[in-house]
């Protein structure tokens, strides 16, 4: 089975599509775009981090793994 990897191209495109929809919270979006990200692509894990930057910085990290997927050296370098 090949692996595929994700075009940067695309996911900045999407993401910027995404800031320019009008979002009742950066949760909200955040949410979105983590469903629309792992119904496109069967990743064994995701992480999918939001920040806004207007008056005060707001920070959203959510994470999807498959099941019974571990990696702790992968997860332990990541922030």
């Amino acid at each position: 089975m090949a692996s595929l990897i994700l075009d940067p191209n695309c996911l900045d495109d999407y993401l910027a599509a995404l800031a320019e929809d009008p979002w009742d919270s950066l949760e909200a979006a955040a949410t979105t775009a983590l469903e629309d990200i792992i119904n496109e692509l069967v990743a064994r894990w995701t992480r999918l981090k939001l920040i806004a930057g207007n008056e005060s910085t707001h920070t959203i990290t959510l994470e999807d793994r498959q099941p019974n997927w571990e990696n702790p050296a992968l997860l332990s370098r990541t922030p």
